[in-house]
């Protein structure tokens, strides 16, 4: 259904559709012009006035009965009632609202509990120029279009748990209803519409329990769709938008790309990006964005609204394939896998093996350590990848609390992981970059790669200021482990990994089922106490004196070997005397490790603290069933909205 569609934009929307297959419905409240429009495009044309609750329950009624659904609705009814803000009437004023404001808010609602009914929906509301920058006589238009924006943004972080998407575009066209306008030279209507509706589109997009994630169109430069735009609308920069489309890792709303050296990374002949676009990507939300990204209530009301993923990592082992099978088959919406080739196969060959084997689940590694590869490198393995698991992919990037530590050296600089991350995102998008001297390009011939820009959702973990601001600058999101950062809810895509087990009722801590599936995540808070506060820090949990002597035992250069022994996976010597000696009595505090009750409340606290990823990393002799109980405990959430499952 599109609406304010006898002519101009709605009905070249309209007659887009027709191609995608799509029955389409024009709406406008001129009955006779929407009644030619509809035989042009071999549509059904209905007249109401959108402004008018009683006529939009009508028509909705109409195609409800015709059709029993509605997938697709284009929010795109507007008039003009320009004039000098000093000289604007109520009237002027309040029309102009009705309309287009209004008018999207009322068919929205109308159309909701139907998308809702079917489990997916595809809301497309049409904003301007105007609702983004103002335009001199259009005070009354510009709060209109920018209340559209607003009120997009809401939809979309209200209904994505019901497989619904909503986005705003902004689109760039010569129609009569603007010809007295002087903004600037325009093409043709885009056909973005049919694009942002498809289902392809919408697994793109959205926080889906069970249809794989598929990548935009990837010709002629995997960015939204092809169509005739002279600048970038939301830019305001007076030339070429230099901002890439990608993927929403979190299906709210499509963000862009930058190119880091104002280079004009698509030609004029592609999609113009939703409003949300320019706004802030996957980053935290600053206090002057704050209003408009989260819901009346605060940072605290937008945390109550978040539904939190229920995902899986796992230790790279040469089974990790066969396991993300069954990840997928139980439920699990990602599975991130470790880069720590001191102790593990190689992670790329293992995500490539896991593509074959899986259709749904998401997949990428967690996290890349930067100095274990040349930049190059992990940039050919992620298109690789993306090859094999379209759509699916997300890859993070760490400091190396294993990957580096286990071999003796220290964590990489945060200066150093920015400069990495921006080599490797340019290699991606094809441009020409410089590292260690040199510049270089992603050259793969046709056939050898996909085509650039390959685009994939980047998290980066940080828990300090340095990493934030790394996160904030270049990441689509955050991924968080050991503890809880300060602003871990700042972010759309907040990933959290963390280990435990789900206990039998009155299951005592120091069983040996504990002891198994509990007792390596446990493990991780002596070795992080040793790693990030030294000796002093160790003696203070119980066990730790156990531990250090344990540890102390080896030489000074080789003591990194008896800390990360087994790391993540079983426990070591040192580990197990500190077990022995009575340091299981933490192994609730520091893990996710409960009963089903406890486990749940922990899952709600850290939904609440903004966590929207849960990453959960199974161990033990019996994965399968650790994986099934905690799945079984993650998705009893799912029935009040709060996890994804």
């Amino acid at each position: 259904m599109v609406t304010g569609a006898a002519r101009g934009v709605g009905r070249a929307i309209g007659q887009h559709f027709r191609p995608a297959g799509a029955t389409v419905y024009l709406v406008d409240h001129d009955s006779d012009e929407v009644k030619v429009a509809a035989k042009e495009v071999d549509a059904v044309g209905l007249a109401a006035d959108v402004s008018q609750t009683a006529d939009v329950t009508r028509v909705m009624d109409r195609v409800i009965s015709d059709t029993g659904r509605i997938d697709v609705l284009v929010n795109n009814a507007g008039i003009l009632r320009d004039g000098m803000l000093w000289k604007l009437t109520d009237e002027d004023y309040e029309s102009v609202m009705a309309v287009h404001a209004g008018g999207t808010f009322r068919f929205t609602r109308a159309a909701v509990p139907h998308f809702r009914r079917q489990g997916s929906g595809r809301i497309i509301n049409i904003t301007s120029y105007t609702g983004l920058h103002g335009n001199p006589g259009q005070s009354n238009n510009t709060m209109a279009k920018a209340g559209i924006i607003g009120f997009t943004k809401t939809a979309a972080k209200e209904l994505a748990r019901f497989g619904i998407t909503a986005n705003a575009i902004s689109p760039n066209a010569q129609t009569r209803m603007i010809s007295s306008i002087p903004l600037r030279s325009s093409t043709s209507s885009p056909p973005a519409s049919p694009w942002v509706a498809s289902r392809r589109r919408g697994r793109w997009l959205r926080r889906s329990r069970s249809s794989p994630r598929t990548r935009p169109p990837t010709s002629p430069a995997s960015s939204c769709a092809s169509t005739a735009v002279s600048r970038c609308e939301l830019s305001g920069r007076g030339r070429q938008c230099d901002r890439l489309h990608r993927r929403d890792p979190r299906g709210l709303t499509a963000r862009p790309r930058r190119s880091r050296e104002g280079k004009r990374l698509r030609p004029a002949a592609e999609l113009e990006p939703t409003a949300d676009d320019h706004s802030r990507r996957s980053r935290p939300r600053s206090s002057t964005a704050r209003s408009a990204a989260i819901p009346d209530g605060g940072a605290e009301g937008r945390k109550d609204e978040v539904a939190m993923q229920v995902s899986c990592a796992f230790p790279t082992t040469l089974d990790t394939p066969d396991k993300i099978a069954v990840a997928e088959r139980i439920g699990y919406q990602r599975a991130w896998i470790y880069d720590t080739p001191q102790q593990s196969p190689d992670v790329w060959m293992t995500l490539a093996l896991a593509a074959e084997r899986t259709e749904r689940i998401g997949i990428g590694p967690g996290v890349l350590v930067p100095s274990l590869r040349h930049p190059m490198v992990n940039a050919a393995a992620t298109a690789t990848l993306c090859h094999l698991a379209p759509g699916r992919v997300a890859v993070a990037f760490g400091t190396g609390f294993t990957g580096r530590r286990a071999m003796g050296y220290g964590a990489i600089t945060w200066a150093f992981m920015d400069a990495y991350i921006r080599a490797y995102q340019g290699l991606l998008r094809g441009e020409v970059v410089e590292w260690e001297g040199a510049r270089m390009q992603m050259l793969h011939p046709d056939g050898h790669a996909p085509a650039r820009p390959v685009q994939v959702p980047i998290l980066i973990s940080a828990l300090g200021p340095k990493g934030n601001e790394v996160t904030k600058a270049l990441g689509d999101g955050l991924f968080s482990t050991l503890q809880l950062p300060d602003f871990a809810g700042d972010y759309s895509w907040s990933a959290y990994l963390a280990w435990g087990t789900v206990l039998d009722d009155d299951e005592p801590d120091d069983s040996d089922h504990a002891r198994a599936a509990g007792g390596p995540g446990w493990a991780l808070s002596l070795h992080g106490a040793s790693e990030f506060g030294g000796p002093d820090a160790v003696r203070k949990l119980p066990g730790g004196e156990q531990w250090l002597e344990v540890v102390e035992r080896s030489p000074d250069g080789q003591r990194h070997l008896a800390v990360h022994s087994q790391h993540c996976v079983g426990l070591n010597d040192a580990d197990n005397a500190a077990w022995e000696a009575g340091g299981h009595v933490t192994l609730r505090d520091v893990t996710l490790s409960g009963d089903r009750a406890q486990v749940r409340d922990k899952l709600e606290e850290l939904r609440s603290a903004g966590i929207t990823e849960i990453v959960y990393q199974p161990c033990g002799p019996e994965i399968d069933r650790e994986l099934e109980r905690f799945y079984d405990v993650a998705s009893s959430l799912a029935g009040a909205g709060k996890v994804d499952a």
